[in-house]
């Protein structure tokens, strides 16, 4: 991560964020229907629980399934931890199912087998640790392309790549875990039988599973701007996109001198 001049960095990036549009259709990458007569979901973030973060050693060794799947390298590392919890507050429930028939037909919304023996979604989260310069510059890019999916949107503006560490969290399971709603039921409770997040509920990646952290070994101390984005490639259909995403500032502190 480096940091580039403010100013002519902002302006390019502004420049960009409104002088070109975006040409790339979200509705391509969905997988995932709506599958309740009520409406489809509307996942979020909770900014609550992504504010619950911290730093973190961790030594990896090479046999470690957070290194086999990619997650991480190998040796010591300075990690940032946090939550992730996404509510449904939509007017339907996400319904996912059981994932084996998925893996048996092999219809491109489970990877399996792998290291750590259950399923991956192909797609869930995604977390960005932003300079607070970067993530300025990459707000007014999302709000002048509403729509665009932000895997094209980074691919077509590579200098914010010097502003950003991005996570290579795996998503697994949605399922429900945290209650929003005190009239709603669960459903949802097994990852490996029937999958899905009701109205009302959240699922939480909690901060000890593998992947659920920034790698900042290499990261200067400074302010910064966590972000974290549920189905960032619009893997589900949902009845809104544009709140799919919050943020947290954290503070890393510098090397201490002798």
């Amino acid at each position: 991560m480096t940091r580039l001049p403010t100013l002519s960095f902002l302006l390019s990036i502004m420049f960009v964020a409104f002088g070109v549009c975006i040409a790339t259709s979200s509705a391509d990458a969905q997988v995932v229907p709506c599958a309740d007569a009520r409406g489809c979901p509307d996942l979020i973030v909770d900014a609550t629980k992504l504010a619950q973060n911290f730093i973190d050693k961790a030594n990896f060794a090479s046999t470690d399934c957070a290194v086999i799947e990619g997650e991480i390298v190998a040796g010591p590392r300075k990690l940032l931890r946090f939550n992730f919890s996404t509510p449904n507050l939509g007017p339907g429930d996400l319904y996912i199912g059981s994932p084996w028939p998925h893996i048996a037909a092999n219809d491109g919304w489970f990877e399996y087998p792998t290291c750590h023996g259950h399923p991956h979604f192909k797609e869930y989260a995604d977390y960005r640790l932003w300079t607070v310069d970067g993530y300025t510059a990459w707000k007014a890019l999302r709000d002048a392309n509403p729509g665009v999916l932000s895997r094209d949107l980074l691919a077509a503006n590579p200098q914010l790549a010097g502003e950003m560490v991005a996570g290579r969290k795996f998503g697994f399971c949605a399922i429900d875990v945290i209650q929003y709603s005190t009239t709603a039921l669960a459903k949802y409770t097994s990852c490996f039988d029937n999958q899905g997040i009701s109205v009302g509920w959240a699922d939480l990646y909690n901060y000890r599973l593998d992947g659920q952290w920034i790698d900042i070994t290499d990261v200067p101390g400074g302010t910064y701007i966590l972000e974290g984005e549920v189905n960032a490639e619009h893997f589900f259909a949902e009845a809104d996109y544009s709140n799919n995403s919050a943020t947290a500032v954290v503070k890393i502190p510098g090397k201490k001198g002798r």
